[in-house]
């Protein structure tokens, strides 16, 4: 405590003296004695010293130390003591010393500053002198004496340390014996290091050579010293050696005056000799401060060191060597200081001095001066350093190079010219960096002056061959460094030109106009043509820096342009700015121009193992990938040229396997760099498009090599990028964060493209811009289908197949990826403005599964994104506004804003009740009700019936955020790439809702809306406890080891849970208006999306479960079986529909599996699992095939396949969702149903199946999408509940009207105007004969006669193109088969009456697929109307010619020349001694090589040019498609044909079914889906019903047809067409009678009409029964039945007639049919082994079935059934079968048969005999009847009965007179030359004008029917039901032609008020 207190007196004591110093008188006792008390209480330190003046002392003991040094001039025994302890310290402490060497200068201005300056010098005198003295007895005391032998080193250091830091004690001449003659031999380690002692400088110049060598060993380690450091000790050090050296020769300093009066002490050991004082100051120089080095101290004020040096450099005696080191020290610490004062010129004559100074060649020839960086040659840079800012820097950078570079070249020189040389390098490298670094044009200007110079001799030393020998290899590496830096400074020039460019033009409003510096052109055409063929390091140099401008292509004019600069009126400026831009693109053209040639030498003439090396050293794989993804062609073909010969590869995509195969680690830093640089470039740039293109198109190609299902690299787990096999270099990161952040890079890319293509799109022509913008989409859409093997690639760390599990919540990894897509999200709403119809298809395709994509993550979108996408939809839907905004059409704006209804979280919450919790079993509970989906016992989350489904919801009842539904709906079919339409919801529930999704509800047989509360209780369904709570991966199980989880079955829960259900709330209080409407826009969206794209994943589910194995009619079931059910004529609600159809359709599926298996031969492959990944319950497999496979083997979307391990092994089925062929074979995506764990067969990765097809879906898919779609259509409560109006009343003159006009009959024409009056459904029936197709042909014109005209939109300040004109309103035509509908559209096509009747030829398109038509409607068929667009002249695309072949041949090409090659490299190899032959086969080799890189480029281009233009042909053809729907008036096509999706995008008005009583209910619902509010329903139900293949289903009444069930609510309301025009009157008189309750009455004439020659003959006539007495019926194949004695008499009865009537020709005049299939075969077999295999020809053989539709004027009907104990005929009994079997016949029916087994067996065929025994129609007849000569046993011709006729009936006669038939009718009227077609002379009107003749008609077989060929007595019969699909391709929505942009301005002029009026 008494010490501080002492501490702090003192402290203040000193603090005020040394700011106000004393005197001697000043200073009383006080002041010195507590000073001087605490001082000497210091004792010593731990190392046993005292310390008093170093850093181990503290301040105040150094400060009063430093003011009791007073003390010295005191006598007293406490002064004796402080002597004693000052000696002590100073002899013990270096440090010590130094620091009192420093404060004897210092205190002078604070403890002395009192006294006169005299005085203080006299003190410090005595002072030293007492040093001194106590010095001397220290060494001696130390036994250093000057008899002693031993060295100053043996003394203590701190000792000598003090002896050399003064100057006095060097002025003693026995201080100076002692450093003489005990010199210490080398350094003394315990001294200080920085500064040296002050006297040890002057040693530096002694006499000694020990003393100057000790003194120099001490300074080594010095660093130079600072102004600070240079005390005053140093200056007096520093001019003592001044004074010395000029004592001895003043000459020394040149014009120096000195004062000897004041000058410092002259040192006597200085040395005079020149070399040594010169030696002495290059040490000294090193360390001196540069503000001593200009004035000395004031002595020698006017002596400059900086003359004095350079005064000396014309010395040529051996010191210059130091002189030039103490210039090099000078220019060093001066810097352009060294030249103050002088002339300009005096640089320059420093230097010549310099140059030409004979000392100064000397040392070229010394050793030192070939080392590799000689000190003499290196301090150019310093001196040009020094004269950066002059005038002369040019003459003297000049000067030096040229020096260096010609007269240091001298041969004397020889040894030493690569060094020298090497230093000019390093010299202009030097400066090149500084120019680079301070942008000095001037000095740019002199380096690229000197460069152009002397640039042959830098080429040729950096990559001549002369200079390629080993002493030269460091001068190279040296000229190679500069190179690039020269080269690297012109392509960054060249870059930032480029970028200020573009921010000189608009939307700049005061543009910089850049200057583009000039290029060194010469020394890059010097360095092309000088680069030897195997220069590694040269190629690597032009590689390095011609990649770095990869992304810069040749500026386009357009965009680049000085006319875009308005506000600039300076003409001069505007044509600097546009020679700017040539100059630019002339100097990119120069730095490419020999980059391909030098590329491909050293790939030519470099062997493969050496190219492998090449591409192992630093950053060449990124440089070559750069260069790859270039748009300038050079660039990426010598790229591909070195990579394909390191790797022998040839393709673009093989090569970037091959870099990403053999080096994945620098392979995916260069592919990040360059995305990298493509972002940072193409949003700061004018236009980027051919870069854009560029980078999708390698993008592609890297994408498939990474992802590829057969072989891509991610999915490889034995591959380091399938993220199991660490990299091995360490410096580059794991895949784990490499490929997100690839991934994150992609996106950037593909926004920024997205964001930037409108402002680029003006300054191309817009076909270009489509082509790339289209790959530009499609890249996207496959990019985001590849999210999920990216993610699981990242995610894989364990040696099981990453692929093989899915977790089902997202991962972090996930999370980011998919966040990673907000932004491309948000940007391609910028692309719903296109005008281009191909390229909004495609953007809205890739909307659509970006926005499937945040459904299924869970990812709410943008809200910015959200916000547009709404605007875009409000703005097209408002009046005219479409034509501005957006040409999306109200279909997929519906689409869209269902999609967005899904993010929709405003409007809903949860409404909890408690309920009994259902548990997930392995057995679910029995139900009353059951659909037989029984997938797997879990339960599915339904809404409220009426209510949206929507993919968020708001919990009232926490604040937590809310979680999706788990159910959610996807936007769209085909949406994503992996899972097929509608495959994406949760699986379906073993009881299925009571009600669907949004469906309406209907009590008491009116409709509830979904806001109006019901009378039944809501639907309740238990909500799935999969979901889970967070995103985020699991702790300790993150990557495979999380995924695992998936597998387990879940457990069972016995608590008491609360079920959630979804409600639609009422509104609290006043709901604005614009919630209200968005409210009801989303619901409407919502119905469309049901009624169009319904979910049908259940169905897969259920058939996907299925055991293909099983055996038996019933499907084999997942659990319960379900209740089968008649079908009634009336259904409660859609609930019980959906119930009762929903199994029957369940069990034709199984039937047509069955069907499937008893094909004789089934197609099957072997086939390899390439990969597997789970999404929720399915797993979807990639597979392979590559074996060779029938040319027509594919598979559809639809088509089911089966997979199996070995032949009697367990197998799979799936569900084929996308194929392909490629070169290595088929790939293909299948997706199977997985129930259990234990259901999967082994479907792994890498093992092999056999595959095959089972059956397709496709008319399945579209039935149950109507069932499921149902609640939706306008229809639906008539269909459940049905109803049909009453016939209408109508004027006599009405009915006349029409008759005329239309040219029909009177019930005809009752007929077409009921049907045109009725909304909803009306109901035609159509007997034999009577003209359906007639009356459906006047049901169209009447619609063309009524139908409204289609508006224009027309916006004011816009001109119309026609884009804006709504399509004409259409008509939907179709029928069950493709034989009705081919026959309708071609009636069609010929032209039909309108309502004035005026014959019009509508435009008509058959739909559907080409081979499946009769070749009379095909030239109208939609994909011949297509080809006919696409191939005319008018079309640019005329379709593409097949590459394929091309690309194979040039493949075979390329391996012609590498075997070449090889043979050439081979017999190189052999030859010795020949230099000419080395030479041929050297060039040989380089031509072959030349070839080869040709060729491969042409294979790129060739796959380029195929991929490119199968996209532009698939975009005509969506074009062409819309165009030609969009045109027609009449669409004609299959029931399931109508459901394809090519259609949505149109309403129909009216649709008419013909054949309807034909096909089954929810074949008849198909169509209904387009918004229909009136179908018409056309048929006969007393002829062939609906084909059904299940016999369960048959017997519930599947095969009651939609016609049926409706008719039976109100008989009476439909419309019975009752005169026929086909049959002769006692023809048809038979089928009236039984199955028309005699309605049926022949047409006027028909006797006369039908009559024929044979009808006079007594056997033959118009109608016979002809009873084979002795046939019987056999077994035949296939459980069918013949009878062979009725082949005989039918063959036998054919001869007859001919011979009869042998004038008449009865070619293709007969058809002979039967019942039964195997009667049919015999009947062939007969007539063949008679007649030859032509009369198959001429004669018809055909079942009833396959006959239906067609006529014959003679019809022979063999019946087969015949035998004594045959008392059942079978479905022979079918009366409709019968109908059918009789109404074929116009003039003659022969019935051959047995009689009496028909009478006994059935009541109709009792009639029928009886009827012809009435009529004397029946005849016994036998073979030989037939071969008499009577003709017949039967002498007595049978009397004719009265037939009914149309007055017999006693009709109102209203049929017109000139009434004829409708053939008749057609034929006369074809050449017609006033019509007047819909629309002006369209091609489609042209295609078919004329109608084929009947026989022609009749002689075209189309799809026939099927009948079972079982044993008919068993069972009912099998019967199939034959459908066709539509082709595949999607349908675009037509667009006019585009405007001169592609984009809709954003802002267009809005009409005003009196515009718009």
């Amino acid at each position: 405590m008494a010490h501080n207190k002492a501490r702090a007196d003192v402290e203040n004591i000193l603090k005020k003296l040394r700011d106000e110093p004393v005197g001697t008188e000043g200073v009383n006792d006080r002041v010195l004695v507590l000073p001087f008390d605490y001082l000497m209480s210091i004792g010593r330190h731990q190392d046993g010293k005292l310390h008093w003046f170093c850093e181990q002392s503290d301040a105040v003991a150094i400060e009063a130390a430093t003011f009791l040094l007073r003390l010295f001039a005191y006598r007293n025994e406490r002064v004796d003591s402080w002597k004693k302890r000052l000696i002590y310290c100073l002899h013990g402490c270096s440090a010590c010393v130094r620091s009192f060497v420093e404060v004897k200068y210092t205190s002078r201005s604070t403890y002395f500053g009192t006294f006169l300056e005299e005085v203080v010098w006299g003190f410090w005198a005595e002072f030293d002198k007492w040093l001194a003295k106590s010095t001397r007895e220290a060494l001696a005391k130390a036994g250093v004496t000057a008899e002693s032998r031993k060295s100053l080193a043996d003394a203590p250091a701190a000792i000598v340390y003090l002896m050399v830091s003064t100057l006095p004690a060097l002025e003693d001449s026995n201080m100076v014996n002692l450093i003489e003659t005990h010199c210490p031999p080398s350094r003394i380690f315990e001294w200080p290091v920085d500064p040296p002692p002050p006297g040890i400088i002057l040693l530096l110049m002694h006499d000694s050579q020990h003393v100057r060598h000790w003194a120099k060993s001490q300074m080594t380690p010095c660093k130079p010293m600072t102004k600070d450091q240079f005390s005053k000790s140093y200056e007096l050090s520093l001019d003592a050696i001044i004074a010395s050296i000029a004592s001895n020769d003043r000459s020394f300093f040149p014009g120096a005056l000195v004062d000897r009066s004041k000058a410092a002490p002259v040192i006597s050991f200085v040395s005079a000799n020149p070399d040594t004082i010169w030696s002495g100051m290059a040490t000294l120089f090193r360390i001196l401060p540069p503000e001593c080095l200009v004035n000395s101290s004031i002595p020698f004020k006017q002596m400059d060191l900086r003359r004095m040096v350079l005064g000396h450099l014309h010395d040529n005696a051996d010191h210059f060597v130091d002189v030039l080191r103490c210039t090099v020290y000078l220019i060093k610490k001066l810097g352009s200081s060294t030249w103050v004062g002088a002339s300009e010129d005096y640089p320059k004559i420093v230097f010549d001095a310099i140059k030409d100074n004979p000392a100064f060649s000397k040392l070229l020839a010394l050793p030192e001066a070939v080392s590799e960086k000689p000190w003499f040659l290196n301090w150019f840079a310093e001196y040009l350093r020094t004269l950066w800012e002059t005038p002369v820097f040019g003459d003297v950078l000049a000067k030096i190079i040229g020096f260096m570079f010609d007269e240091l070249q001298h041969e004397r020189f020889e040894k030493s010219r690569p060094t020298v040389t090497a230093a000019a390098f390093r010299l202009l490298s030097a400066v090149a960096h500084k120019c680079a670094t301070e942008k000095a044009s001037g000095q740019y200007a002199a380096l690229t002056h000197v460069i152009d110079v002397h640039s042959e001799f830098l080429v040729a030393v950096a990559i001549g061959r002369e200079y390629s020998k080993p002493n030269w290899n460091h001068c190279r590496e040296a000229a190679l460094v500069l190179l690039r830096q020269l080269f690297n400074a012109d392509v960054d020039n060249l870059a930032s030109t480029v970028a200020n460019l573009a921010n000189a033009l608009p939307p700049v409003t005061s543009p910089t106009i850049p200057i583009f510096q000039p290029v060194r052109i010469q020394l890059w055409e010097r360095a092309y043509s000088t680069l030897q063929a195997n220069d590694g390091q040269g190629t690597e140099l032009l590689l390095t820096v011609v990649s770095r401008i990869w992304y810069i292509d040749q500026l386009n004019k357009q965009a680049f342009t000085s006319s875009k600069l308005p506000l600039l009126t300076n003409t001069t400026t505007k044509e600097t700015f546009d020679s700017t831009v040539d100059n630019v693109n002339h100097a990119m053209s120069v730095f490419r121009s020999g980059f391909l040639d030098s590329l491909s030498k050293y790939a030519n003439y470099t062997s493969s193992t050496k190219i492998l090396e090449f591409l192992q050293r630093e950053n060449i794989v990124k440089y070559l990938i750069a260069s790859m993804f270039s748009p300038v062609e050079h660039l990426h073909v010598a790229a591909q040229a070195l990579v394909g010969q390191a790797f022998d590869v040839d393709d673009r995509v093989d090569c970037f396997r091959a870099l990403l195969e053999n080096l994945p680690g620098a392979s995916l830093q260069g592919i990040m760099e360059v995305l990298e640089s493509f972002n940072e470039f193409a949003p700061s740039i004018t236009e980027a498009c051919s870069v854009s293109k560029s980078l999708v198109r390698c993008m592609t190609d890297i994408i498939d090599v990474m992802c590829n299902r057969s072989n891509g690299l991610l999915l490889n787990s034995r591959h380091v990028l399938g993220g199991l096999i660490a990299l091995e270099d360490q410096n580059i990161p794991p895949l784990a964060t490499e490929l997100p952040k690839m991934w994150k890079l992609m996106t950037n890319a593909i926004a920024v493209i997205f964001r930037r293509t409108p402002l680029w799109a003006p300054y191309f022509d817009s076909n270009s811009m489509v082509e790339w913008m289209r790959d530009a989409l499609i890249f996207g859409r496959d990019l985001l289908a590849e999210r999920r093997c990216f993610e699981s690639a990242a995610l894989g760390t364990s040696n099981q197949s990453f692929m093989d599990k899915s977790p089902r919540k997202l991962s972090k990894v996930g999370r980011r990826m998919v966040d990673g897509l907000q932004n491309v999200l948000l940007e391609l709403t910028r692309w719903l403005r296109l005008t281009d119809e191909e390229l909004l298809h495609q953007s809205f395709t890739l909307l659509q599964s970006l926005l499937d994509c945040f459904r299924e993550t869970r990812i709410p979108p943008n809200p910015e994104a959200v916000t547009k996408l709404t605007k875009f939809i409000d703005d097209g839907r408002s009046n005219g506004a479409r034509s501005v905004y957006t040409r999306l059409d109200s279909s997929r704006l519906s689409r869209l804003e269902e999609a967005l209804g899904m993010f929709d979280d405003q409007e809903i919450e949860i409404i909890s009740r408690k309920v009994r919790s259902q548990p997930f079993a392995t057995k679910p509970e029995p139900q009353k009700k059951h659909t037989g989906f029984s997938t797997q016992p879990k339960f599915v989350k339904q809404p409220v019936a009426g209510q949206k489904s929507l993919n968020r919801v708001v919990e009232k009842s926490d604040g937590k955020t809310p979680k999706p539904i788990a159910n959610a709906p996807s936007v769209s079919s085909g949406a994503s790439s992996k899972a097929p339409s509608h495959e994406d919801k949760t699986r379906s529930s073993i009881v299925l809702p009571s009600r669907v999704a949004g469906a309406p509800k209907y009590e008491g047989g009116r409709k509830v809306s979904a806001s109006e509360p019901s009378g039944k209780d809501l639907a309740s369904s238990q909500s799935s406890s999969s979901d889970d709570d967070d995103d985020d991966d699991e702790p300790g199980g993150g990557g495979l080891d999380s995924l695992s989880k998936l597998q387990r079955s879940p457990k069972k829960s016995a608590r008491t849970a609360e079920r959630r259900q979804i409600k639609i709330m009422e509104p609290v209080g006043q709901v604005s208006r614009a919630v209200q409407d968005r409210r009801r826009k989303r619901e409407d969206a919502h119905r469309i999306s049901m009624r169009l794209k319904p979910d049908i994943s259940p169905l897969h589910r259920t058939i996907l479960s299925w055991n293909y194995d099983h055996d038996g009619p019933d499907p084999p079931f997942v659990g319960q079986k379900p209740t089968l059910r008649r079908v009634p004529e009336r259904f409660h609600d859609y609930q019980e529909y959906r119930e009762l159809f929903e199994p029957l359709l369940l069990y034709e599926s199984w039937s047509q599996i069955m069907k499937s298996k008893e094909e004789t031969q089934i197609e099957s492959y072997g086939c390899k699992i390439v990969s597997r990944q789970f999404t929720d319950d399915w797993l979807d497999l990639d597979v392979s095939i590559e074996e060779a496979v029938k040319k027509d083997w594919y598979l559809g979307d639809a088509d089911v396949v089966l997979l199996r391990k070995d032949a009697g092994s367990k197998s799979i089925m799936g569900k084929a969702s996308g194929f392909k062929r490629t070169p290595l074979g088929l790939q293909m995506a299948i997706r199977c149903f997985i129930v259990m764990q234990s259901c999967d067969p082994g479907l792994h990765a890498n093992t092999t199946w056999r595959i095959s097809k089972v059956f397709s879906l496709t008319t399945l898919h579209r039935e149950y999408a109507a069932l499921m779609s149902l609640p939706y259509y306008d229809l639906s409560e008539q269909i459940i509940k049905p109803r049909l109006s009453s016939v209408p009343p109508f004027e006599t003159s009405e009915v006349k009207r029409a008759m005329s006009s239309f040219q029909v009959n009177e019930p005809q024409a009752k007929a077409i105007l009921a049907s045109m009056k009725t909304d909803g459904f009306s109901l035609i029936q159509g007997p034999p004969g009577t003209g359906k197709t007639w009356t459906i042909c006047g049901l169209v014109g009447a619609f063309l006669s009524y139908r409204r005209k289609a508006a224009t939109v027309i916006t004011a300040g816009r001109t119309s193109d026609g884009s804006e004109r709504q399509p004409p309103r259409k008509v939907l035509v179709c029928a069950p088969s493709n034989a009705a509908i081919d026959e309708l559209a071609k009636r069609l096509v010929e032209g039909v009456r309108d309502s004035n009747g005026v014959r019009i030829v509508p435009k008509v398109v058959r739909i559907g697929a080409d081979t499946s038509m009769n070749i009379s409607v095909r030239d109208i068929s939609l994909d011949s109307l297509v080809e006919l667009k696409l191939n005319s002249k008018d079309n640019d695309i005329k379709g593409t010619k097949p590459t394929g072949t091309e690309i194979a041949v040039l493949r075979t090409e390329i391996e012609t020349v590498k075997r070449l090659k090889q043979q050439k490299q081979e017999e190189l190899a052999n030859i010795h001694d020949n230099a000419s032959k080395c030479m041929a086969l050297e060039k040989e080799i380089e031509r072959l090589n030349s070839k080869r890189m040709t060729l491969s480029q042409q294979v790129d281009q060739l796959r380029d040019k195929q991929r490119s233009d199968t996209r532009a042909l698939d975009a005509a053809r969506r074009k062409f498609r819309h165009e030609v729907l969009n045109e027609a008036d009449v669409i004609c096509g299959t029931l399931s044909g109508t459901g394809h999706e090519q259609l949505e995008q149109f309403e129909f008005e009216m649709v008419i079914i013909d054949e309807a009583a034909q096909s089954i209910e929810l074949s008849s619902l198909i169509p209904l889906k387009y918004n229909c509010n009136r179908c018409i329903m056309v048929g006969d139900p007393q002829q062939l019903p609906p084909t059904v293949l299940s016999p369960e289903a048959t017997k519930w009444g599947y095969d009651q047809s939609l016609f049926v069930r409706i008719q039976k609510h109100n008989p009476a309301a439909a419309h019975l067409l009752s005169i026929q025009y086909r049959m002769h009157p006692e023809i048809s008189h038979l089928p009236s009678r039984i199955f028309y309750d005699r309605r049926l009455t022949d047409g006027r004439d028909m006797a006369k009409k039908t009559s024929q020659p044979w009808h006079t003959h007594p056997t033959f006539g118009v109608y016979k029964f002809f009873n084979v007495t002795r046939g019987r019926e056999e077994q035949g194949l296939a459980h069918s039945l013949l009878n062979k004695a009725e082949c005989q008499v039918i063959l036998a009865m054919f001869d007859r007639l001919r011979l009869e009537f042998s004038s008449v020709s009865f070619d293709f005049r007969v058809g002979i049919i039967s019942m039964y299939r195997a009667q049919v075969m015999e009947l062939r077999r007969t007539f063949k082994d008679k007649y030859g295999p032509d009369i198959l020809n001429i004669v018809d053989f055909n079942s009833v079935d396959g006959f239906q539709g067609q006529e014959k004027d003679i019809i022979i009907l063999s019946c087969v059934r015949a035998g004594p104990g045959v008392q059942s005929v079978g479905f022979l009994a079918d009366t409709r079968r019968m109908n059918v079997a009789i109404t074929r016949a116009r003039s003659s029916l022969f019935i051959v048969g047995h009689a009496p087994t028909l009478e006994r067996s059935n009541a109709t065929w009792k009639q029928i005999v009886e009827d012809a025994r009435t009529r004397h129609s029946l005849l016994e007849v036998d073979v030989a009847d037939f071969r008499s000569a009577a003709g017949g046993r039967i002498s007595k011709r049978p009397q004719k009965l009265p037939l009914p006729t149309e007055e017999g009936m006693n009709l109102p006669e209203m049929t017109p007179t000139d009434l004829v038939t409708p053939k008749a009718f057609i034929q006369s009227q074809v050449q017609a030359q006033s019509s007047a077609p819909v629309g002006n002379g369209d091609s489609l009107a042209k295609l078919s004008t004329a109608a084929l003749t009947s026989s022609e008609s009749s002689e075209v077989q189309t799809a026939k029917r099927t009948i079972s060929e079982e044993n008919d007595s068993a069972r009912p019969p099998l019967k199939v039901r034959k459908t066709e699909d539509l082709p595949s391709n999607k349908v675009a929505v037509k667009r006019p032609k585009p405007p001169a942009s592609i984009f809709i301005p954003k802002k267009p002029s809005r009409p005003n008020a009196s515009t718009s009026k």
